[in-house]
């Protein structure tokens, strides 16, 4: 893609502002408010939209280590820097302010306005103008009485800089005790100055107490599909695949042990369904019985589905006698005089 191409593409769009990184989604405002576009790219292919755009002149210095170029184009200011191979594009529409086309590269940090600032730190994962590497665990966040996550640490950050998550928001990461304020974690960093420091109001009234979150490997079993299911735990689970109907109910899987039991009066085709049915919970029949069942500890979960593994294969050893009693009942009859 050449750079009048893509200046093209976004003032179609109406984009006022970009942010362009290697390995990131390309950033756009548009009415004033970011979004994500798909378009990821490499740091090879950023920097050739710089260097097709510059003057003979200009590039010497583009080409250092710490190289840096600014330009007007179409009605755009755009302004670039690299550091260690790195590369980092910032557009801005440059409504009718005039920069001379292929100027001198820029002799000081790229200066953009907030958000767009905001966007270049939070996305730097490369020590870019003295940017620490970003932490690479996903955040979770409460917003009213709903949890949303997992994002990355530089989605969160952007948000937090563009004002969207404020510093009073309950967050959570692998390795944290429970929920805590943002200001209180390593994201106040990114925290504005303006922002709210207001307690979390309930839509329902009081204040809003949500799950307890556990630390890494921790416990927060039971609470559903949000939970996160330690490692080891395993997938295939010998209870539900024997019991299915009784297990389902005793871990909360109401909808599908009643799917199991009525699909097998289905003529013809309901027991391939219920055995269908059977097989796709006992896949994930562990992870199933962590996230909506409460349990002290893996282990507590672990030994109570060997219990039900045995109550599975005493249930099946006792209906083969039964059915091997009745044949031979059965067969006895049929060979009398």
């Amino acid at each position: 893609m050449k750079i009048d191409q893509l200046l093209t593409t976004l003032s179609g769009r109406g984009v006022t502002q970009a942010a362009l990184r290697a390995g990131q989604q390309m950033q756009l405002q548009i009415d004033g408010a970011w979004q994500p576009h798909n378009a990821n790219m490499t740091d090879e292919s950023l920097s050739s939209l710089i260097e097709e755009a510059l003057a003979p002149e200009a590039r010497a210095a583009w080409d250092a280590a710490d190289g840096r170029a600014s330009f007007e184009r179409q009605g755009f200011s755009v302004a670039a820097r690299k550091s260690g191979g790195a590369v980092q594009i910032l557009i801005k529409q440059s409504g009718n302010s005039s920069i001379a086309q292929n100027a001198a590269p820029l002799q000081s940090p790229v200066q953009s306005p907030a958000p767009v600032q905001a966007y270049s730190q939070a996305y730097s994962q490369t020590p870019v103008q003295g940017l620490a590497p970003a932490p690479r665990t996903e955040w979770y966040y409460i917003e009213g009485e709903s949890e949303n996550g997992p994002f990355p640490p530089q989605k969160m950050q952007l948000m937090i800089s563009m004002g969207t998550l404020p510093a009073h928001t309950l967050a959570w990461r692998a390795g944290m005790e429970n929920w805590t304020a943002i200001q209180s974690t390593e994201l106040a960093a990114y925290i504005p100055a303006a922002s709210a420091m207001a307690p979390i109001a309930s839509p329902t009234g009081g204040v809003y107490q949500p799950q307890p979150r556990g630390a890494l490997g921790g416990n927060d079993s039971g609470s559903g599909e949000s939970a996160i299911v330690p490692p080891g735990i395993g997938n295939w689970n010998w209870g539900a695949f024997f019991l299915p109907v009784f297990w389902g109910f005793a871990h909360n899987q109401n909808g599908r042990a009643c799917a199991i039991f009525l699909t097998q009066f289905i003529p013809y085709v309901g027991w391939l369904i219920t055995i269908v049915l059977t097989v796709m919970m006992a896949m994930e029949g562990n992870a199933l019985a962590w996230k909506h069942r409460r349990w002290n500890d893996v282990e507590h979960l672990k030994k109570t589905q060997k219990i039900w593994l045995f109550w599975g294969l005493g249930v099946i050893v006792a209906v083969g006698l039964i059915v091997v009693v009745l044949l031979s009942i059965l067969g006895n009859r049929s060979v009398r005089p």
